[in-house]
């Protein structure tokens, strides 16, 4: 009988941060229904490391040729579910392909994944999990008998975020400064981080803002604003919660925004985020800028300054934002694994 799901991720400088938090969220509530979960993953990060410690997950460290996504690797985590008692895998990585999925599949395994893009061959995955807004489950050709969760509602947002939800925002500094909070997800954005806040200088208010990063933090120098730069931050509910505005990606992370009804311009990082970065303009929840890599100074400048002082704006788009994520997107998502594995009981959605 089945006691478990492997999770299939990885979490670097060059793959970032995201994939991590929300395999993280669902194994919460996975282990919450009674499911035993582990992670098996290539070099993860010191943080990596220290987020799943803390929550008293295992991690399987992989070897170069157990973390390619071709047969051999496949048939390299095949090997460790067996040896572990695993038959159902959750695969959370964009360079995961048809043929990986499948000689997964053909080894009697359940395959799950959770996607952004709706654009690589699911046709062996029974489970597949896509919290976007504007995807259809129509986009999918899974597995005969196979699940697909799509939309907001199953945003997998950590439990520390919807536990927040309803706390009261912090009291206004007596100077009454807007308060901005700067995040760009697990990378290595401390150049970006530098630039926006050169453009910051620029605006009209003065500010107080943090910025996240993913390395180590320096010194923002001079400045106008009251600036804090942290790094490797584990208390991100918090800091988000305190934030009238963020700057931001389009990734993962928005959901945890819109969780916490906080308003947000956003550009993307890498392709896979424009999708939910333009979806998220079109419902009133972010200002979409385009790519990073093409916004100008004035462009940012205006966006920011704008939202600063529209307050009404600022409302509308919290109110959206956290009518489109409840928080709960997680325990739908492991209620709908859990029903799958023969060794749980039905359980109810």
């Amino acid at each position: 009988m089945n006691d478990g799901v492997l999770i299939r991720c990885d979490a670097s400088a060059a793959v970032g941060l995201g994939h991590l938090m929300r395999c993280v969220a669902l194994a919460d509530a996975l282990r919450d229904q009674g499911v035993r979960v582990e992670f098996a993953m290539i070099r993860p990060s010191a943080f990596a490391i220290q987020t799943l410690e803390a929550r008293g997950f295992c991690i399987r460290e992989l070897s170069e040729n157990e973390s390619r996504f071709d047969q051999s690797g496949a048939d390299a985590i095949v090997a460790i579910m067996n040896v572990n008692g695993f038959d159902e895998v959750l695969i959370d990585h964009y360079d995961a392909n048809g043929v990986y999925f499948a000689t997964m599949s053909d080894s009697g395994k359940q395959v799950f994944a959770i996607d952004d893009e709706a654009v690589r061959d699911f046709s062996r995955v029974d489970w597949i999990l896509n919290p976007n807004p504007g995807v259809s489950a129509s986009e999918y050709n899974v597995a005969s008998g196979g699940d697909v969760l799509v939309g907001p509602q199953y945003a997998l947002i950590r439990r520390e975020f919807s536990a927040m939800r309803d706390a009261p925002s912090p009291e206004s500094s007596q100077t009454d400064q807007p308060r901005i909070l700067m995040q760009f997800g697990g990378g290595d954005t401390r150049d970006l981080c530098a630039k926006i806040l050169n453009w910051l200088e620029n605006i009209p208010k003065v500010c107080s803002i943090r910025c996240i990063i993913a390395g180590d933090a320096w010194q923002s120098g001079n400045s106008r604003h009251d600036v804090s730069v942290l790094d490797n931050v584990s208390d991100i509910a918090e800091h988000i919660k305190w934030a009238d505005v963020a700057i931001g990606a389009g990734g993962s992370s928005c959901w945890e925004l819109c969780c916490l009804g906080v308003p947000m311009v956003i550009g993307e990082l890498s392709p896979d985020q424009s999708r939910i970065a333009a979806e998220l303009h079109r419902k009133g929840a972010a200002i979409h800028l385009g790519s990073w890599h093409t916004v100008s100074e004035s462009m940012f400048t205006k966006a920011i300054a704008d939202l600063i002082e529209d307050a009404p704006k600022r409302s509308q788009m919290s109110r959206v934002g956290r009518e489109l994520v409840d928080g709960l997107g997680a325990n739908r998502g492991a209620k709908s694994i859990a029903n799958r594995l023969p060794a749980c009981p039905e359980v109810t959605a």
